[in-house]
């Protein structure tokens, strides 16, 4: 069903049989194979990133019940891949906000994606564009500033940057 591209057929029947077999030695196959009948439903950046996270919850039920597993180690990979597709989803979004000057609502999303995916290559961008955010919005009280305490990793009691910044 799964080379079929019958997608949902084939999640169904590898969850029946993850159901029905649950100490079966091929439950890992399935996990992964239910990862990747979502993962191969994943769409563009610009849309709807359900099946992302549905493939991502696959893989990591994967990895955390058989570790040890060789759809394991396919598995981490493909949750990269799922993950560098979720930090470009919200970067685009964000990006598209602060084009049509919806500050508030890219400034979120900015914040959001430093705090959720601080590790993805996205960071000098999304940082950059928050700050035209903010620049914008004229939120410049010491309160409002706190965004900016939570990201940047200074030392706030004299404001200096650490030794490797």
């Amino acid at each position: 069903l799964y080379r079929r591209e019958l997608y949902e057929e084939a999640y169904d029947a590898y969850d029946e049989f993850e159901r029905l077999h649950p100490k079966n030695s091929a439950v890992p196959y399935a996990l992964y194979q239910k990862g990747m009948c979502h993962f191969s439903r994943m769409r563009g950046i610009d849309r709807d990133q359900t099946a992302t996270r549905n493939a991502m919850d696959q893989f990591e039920r994967l990895l955390e019940r058989f570790p040890g597993s060789i759809y394991s180690a396919r598995a981490r990979r493909k949750l990269t891949e799922c993950y560098t597709s979720l930090v470009r989803h919200e970067l685009f979004v964000a990006d598209f906000y602060l084009k049509k000057k919806k500050y508030e609502a890219a400034r979120d999303r900015y914040i959001y994606l430093l705090e959720s995916y601080p590790d993805f290559g996205q960071y000098l961008h999304a940082l950059e564009s928050l700050n035209i955010c903010m620049q914008n919005i004229k939120d410049q009280e010491e309160g409002s500033k706190s965004w900016f305490r939570r990201i940047i990793p200074f030392d706030h009691s004299g404001d200096r940057a650490p030794m490797w910044w």
